[in-house]
Order: structure tokens, then sequence, then C-alpha cells
């Protein structure tokens, strides 16, 4: 196995593992969190009932996030590199899509090292394992 295809199942282990790590935090933790981030509550539940349903809606996407960190893990133990580039696919859908909040300050500011990972390395890691799997 070469240094390459060595290099880049080690970068995009480690970071399907952190995308596994996270959630986690939210699937079983949901809008709360376990608060394996460090994420405090910053709210206080007025109507229970409404807070429950949007939860167990948090709870869903921690799953599924969690589910794209073990998809990509599980493409690099088969060396399945589809399978590794339909998560990269789902993480910049997932990424493209919090433009839709309209806040660019949030964005630029406060999750700025989220979107570059989501929307700059992720597409560098798929053309890179595009040429991986071709060599």
């Amino acid at each position: 196995m070469n240094i390459q295809k060595n290099a880049f199942r080690i970068i995009v282990g480690l970071l399907g593992l952190i995308i596994v790590y996270s959630g986690v935090d939210t699937a079983f933790g949901g809008f709360n969190t376990l608060g394996l981030q460090g994420i405090p509550q910053l709210w206080e539940v007025t109507d229970q009932t409404t807070f429950d349903i949007i939860d167990s809606h948090q709870r869903l996407r921690g799953g599924v996030w969690m589910g794209v960190g073990l998809l990509m893990v599980y493409g690099l133990i088969r060396w399945d590199v589809k399978l590794v580039q339909a998560a990269f696919f789902l993480t910049i859908v997932g990424g493209l899509s919090r433009f839709s909040q309209g806040r660019l300050d949030i964005l630029f500011g406060a999750v700025l090292m989220v979107i570059v990972i989501e929307l700059v390395i992720t597409p560098i890691l798929w053309v890179w394992s595009a040429r991986i799997d071709v060599a």
C-alpha cells in the first residue's frame, strides 16, 4: 500500500471518527446534546411537547450525521471509494445548507472552521480519493 493511500486513510479516518463523535453527541443527547462538544444549554423549555418533537428531529439529524461518519470509516476499511465519496457528498450538501440561514456573520465567524472543512477540505479529499482510486 502506498504512502499517499495510507495518508488518505489516516486523514479521512480521523475526520470520520470526529463526525461519529459529534453525531453521537446529538443522536443520543438530542437538542441539549450530551455535552461532548462543550455546548451549554442555552434555552428554557416553555412548551415541553413541542420541544420533545423538535428534540426528536434533532436526534434523527444527529443519527444521520453519525451515519455519515460511519459510512466514511466503513468505506475506508473496505476501501470502497464510492462509499467514502457518498459521505463526502452528504457533508458538502450539509455545508451548503448552512447558507439557508442567511447569517453570513455566523457562517464566516463562529462556524467558519467547520465551513472550511465541509466546503473546502471535503471537496479536496473527494478529488484526492478519485486520484488514489485510479492509481
